[in-house]
């Protein structure tokens, strides 16, 4: 049941990365939104998972009849839903449908930021993240929400186009309350894949934030942050449910000291915090820098100044979390725990090379991101 769940949610990524109009890319995202919700519930034994599901399954529900509800109003008015040709038909409609075009844009957007867990509506990441197996957590926060990131990347650069529909202030400054509320609320937490969860939020605001910017430079930064951050964030949360196999808990201090007791995910742990947490020479810290180098380039000073300050915000809660499993002393939890086998040290040894690599020669994934973005401004 798990792995062919899981394909279905490959294929309604995927499917919604091709999709080429607006009612495949919906058929699609249903197709990844309920394998989510069954994934998450997948303990089902356990209450928290199903009520971290069932809490989900209704706010994405919500989300998904806003996305549909927009993409009717936009056909309405062009009587097409093919992207391609959306936008050209909407720039040529009369001043009095406007109104209708941005109530369109403003629905979609809504309930892509719904999946995305964009402030106000992040409320469900955080339950479902501790509540889904880890392997899954992994899977929502490095590549599921990034899915409803690019959606919202691709139609507000085709259909929606800044130069037309000015929404850069409005988005920018949910971007700036989400990365706030995500880091504050992550530095008080004491569960491992809470605090994860919160960190998803701040970074899902990094890359609003990028897209809201408006310049090319900022699409880039935006782009690569969704690839670093996807790394990163897999090998931290495979890395905790490294701990949380070995220990049978979630609790920071129950797993303080672990690890000397688990070198290899300790140190795999760490490399995705320093990343996450600005460290030159790590993935993130390359996106990072191309995102608040966009904001002072644009003449968005202050706003990049809040942006470089949540960074620091982040950095001082995911360093304060390898403080306390390699530092703290053990408690009578961690000192039983040994490190995982082979099957669960892998994947980590992996990605922490991608890491590194990403880091150390970053040059092909920014050309990369610059190609994708000089197509999605064509």
């Amino acid at each position: 049941e798990f792995y062919s769940l899981l394909l279905l949610l490959i294929t309604g990524m995927v499917g919604v990365f091709y999709s080429g109009d607006l009612l495949t890319f919906f058929v699609f995202w249903e197709l990844m939104s309920i394998s989510s919700y069954i994934l998450v519930a997948f303990n089902y034994r356990e209450w928290e998972a199903v009520e971290a599901s069932l809490k989900y399954l209704i706010m994405s529900t919500t989300g998904s009849a806003a996305i549909l509800f927009g993409a009717s109003l936009i056909y309405g008015m062009t009587g097409t839903l093919v992207i391609s040709e959306v936008a050209s038909r909407l720039s040529s409609q009369p001043a009095i449908h406007e109104v209708w075009s941005i109530a369109g844009m403003v629905f979609i957007v809504g309930g892509l930021g719904v999946n995305v867990a964009m402030v106000p509506f992040h409320s469900w990441l955080p339950d479902a993240h501790p509540a889904a197996p880890s392997p899954i957590s992994a899977m929502l926060s490095g590549v599921v929400i990034k899915t409803g990131i690019y959606a919202m990347y691709r139609l507000l650069t085709m259909v929606f186009p800044p130069s037309v529909y000015d929404w850069q202030l409005g988005l920018m400054l949910l971007a700036i309350l989400t990365m706030t509320v995500g880091n504050l609320m992550a530095a008080l937490q004491t569960d491992i894949k809470r605090l994860l969860a919160f960190s998803s939020i701040a970074n899902i605001g990094y890359i609003i934030f990028a897209l809201s910017i408006g310049t090319e430079l900022g699409l880039i930064g935006g782009l690569l942050h969704v690839l670093n951050h996807a790394v990163s964030k897999a090998l931290l949360f495979l890395a905790a449910g490294s701990f949380i196999h070995a220990a049978r808990s979630r609790n920071l201090e129950e797993i303080a000291g672990i690890a000397r007791r688990m070198p290899i995910s300790g140190v795999a742990y760490s490399i995705g915090a320093f990343s996450l947490a600005g460290v030159p020479g790590l993935n993130a810290f390359v996106s990072e820098y191309t995102i608040i180098t966009a904001a002072f380039a644009a003449g968005q000073q202050v706003l990049a100044a809040i942006m470089l300050l949540n960074v620091v915000i982040g950095a001082m809660y995911h360093l304060r979390v390898v403080q306390i499993i390699f530092v703290k002393p053990e408690t009578e939890t961690s000192s039983k725990c040994r490190e995982s086998n082979i099957a669960i040290v892998t994947p980590l040894l992996i990605l922490s090379a991608i890491s590194i690599l990403m880091g150390v020669y970053a040059t092909p994934f920014l050309d990369t991101a610059h190609s994708v973005v000089t197509t999605l401004l064509k």
